[in-house]
């Protein structure tokens, strides 16, 4: 039993899903609209599921949706805090945006260890992991809609010495680095 909608209509897509159907397929602009051609999310149940009432599974157990786990850091010396204005890459999902430093876990990685890649990668800044402090979680539903990813954010800071922040390159792969006045984020 198949079942098809509009990839742009998130809405849309939780109702299969929801009923227990799974996401098989992405059909490349196979949808003819007014402003042109849109691509459609193909579900799917197998008849054998629909006949013994096999309906609401776990989206997450299924495969259908997906946590990635991530760590968001901000390194503050004095009162100002080190943010990146994304734009170093035109396919940016953020682009234009100022954030924390940060990014995905890698596999066998704790958040804490992600925070220490994270900063040396971004930051050229190699610190050692007392000097990081946990300041949270966050959860962004649907952070990625057409991917149905959910992110689980760790959240992290860390003062630098003056040494340390007069090392900071101007910009990384992501965009310029900011130094920010802490009161004009908080």
């Amino acid at each position: 039993i198949e079942i098809r909608c509009d990839s742009n209509n998130i809405r849309s897509a939780r109702v299969p899903v929801a009923a227990g159907y799974l996401r098989e397929a992405i059909f490349r602009e196979d949808l003819a609209r007014d402003d042109g051609f849109r691509d459609s999310f193909v579900f799917a149940k197998l008849k054998r599921d629909w006949e013994r009432g096999i309906f609401g599974r776990n989206a997450y157990e299924s495969g259908e949706r997906r946590v990635i786990p991530a760590v968001l850091v901000y390194l503050r010396h004095g009162s100002k805090i080190l943010m990146v204005h994304r734009g170093a890459r035109p396919d940016d999902y953020h682009a234009g945006k100022y954030n924390g430093l940060g990014g995905k876990l890698e596999p066998s990685e704790s958040p804490l260890e992600a925070a220490r890649r994270e900063i040396a990668e971004e930051a050229s800044i190699h610190l050692e992991l007392g000097r990081f402090r946990p300041a949270g979680v966050l959860h962004f539903p649907d952070f990625k809609p057409k991917r149905f990813e959910d992110w689980l954010v760790f959240v992290w800071d860390a003062d630098l010495t003056s040494e340390e922040a007069a090392k900071i390159p101007a910009s990384n792969v992501e965009g310029t680095l900011t130094w920010v006045e802490a009161s004009k984020l908080l």
